[in-house]
């Protein structure tokens, strides 16, 4: 797996597993983990896509959410 720089996460406001997971310092492994066991950060399904909301990623660094 490559791994991918804060300056590569683009600015938009949904981010894949990989983004979400670089952007909170933790792996995507971690953030698969904590989805299964309903922990972590608020995420969105579409399919077989998961993606995360940076604002919910920041409530979630900030102790607000789940």
């Amino acid at each position: 797996m490559t791994e991918i720089q804060s300056s590569d996460i683009p600015e938009r406001q949904w981010l894949t597993t990989d983004e979400a997971a670089d952007y909170l310092r933790l792996s995507p492994g971690s953030l698969r983990t904590f989805r299964s066991i309903g922990k972590g950060p608020r995420y969105h399904k579409a399919g077989r896509a998961v993606r995360y909301r940076r604002d919910q990623l920041d409530s979630y660094l900030n102790g607000e959410a789940q």
